[in-house]
């Protein structure tokens, strides 16, 4: 028995509902403990609308701003930064309608802040395009990057923050390998002295066995 589903979000009610077709039956869960059942019966979370841009369960959750389905799905194994057809995150959308928690709530659940649509534009820029300041704040905290040009509408590039953070990961990772291999040298270097001075003083040792050894020997007077 094969199972295909689209899951959408309702706007009034801010709950999942999914839609299931079973052999041309049609079942509707309405809360995010429906999505449960519907992945227990064999449903696909990564199955894409093929008559609304190809959206997944994510997109409709991110869009809506229901982040606790945004967790369950992740929970159930939904890509987070699965495209649709126009190269659309649901980071995108949870952006684009300027809802801060779902952003958070994907980015906490792997979402990569940096993807970029079709006319390569990121879930940031869709977020600064419409002012939506909560949701700047929250996206630039989570890339690394001062919100304040974004909040004062002065362009930035973000190709080049981009270059200057992976640049600045680059410069620390290699820091962090130099360090090692210096504590490394360090451990080295100390644990060389030390076997020189045993072999040092065994040698003296050796040294005094000897002087008391030929002490003995010498025929007194």
């Amino acid at each position: 028995m094969s199972i295909r589903f689209t899951f959408f979000t309702c706007r009034k009610y801010k709950m999942s509902t999914l839609k299931t077709s079973v052999n041309g039956e049609v079942s509707k869960f309405g809360d995010f403990e429906g999505v449960e059942t519907a992945v227990n019966k064999g449903a696909q979370v990564n199955s894409t609308d093929p008559n609304h841009y190809d959206w997944t369960a994510m997109h409709y959750a991110s869009f809506y701003g229901n982040s606790e389905v945004v967790e369950r799905l992740t929970d159930f194994g939904a890509n987070p930064s699965q495209s649709d057809e126009i190269g659309w995150t649901p980071l995108h959308y949870a952006a684009f309608k300027g809802h801060a928690d779902t952003c958070l709530a994907l980015l906490e659940c792997g979402a990569n802040p940096w993807a970029q649509n079709h006319y390569n534009k990121t879930a940031l820029q869709k977020a600064v395009y419409l002012h939506h300041v909560d949701t700047i704040e929250v996206l630039c905290e989570w890339m690394g990057i001062p919100s304040e040009s974004f909040l004062a509408g002065a362009p930035v590039d973000l190709e080049k923050i981009k270059a200057e953070i992976d640049m600045k990961e680059e410069e620390e990772e290699m820091r962090d390998i130099v360090g090692s291999e210096s504590n490394v040298n360090r451990d080295s270097a100390a644990e060389t002295e030390r076997m020189i001075d045993e072999e040092n003083n065994a040698m003296q040792l050796q040294a005094e066995y000897e002087r008391r050894y030929q002490s003995i020997r010498q025929p007194r007077g």
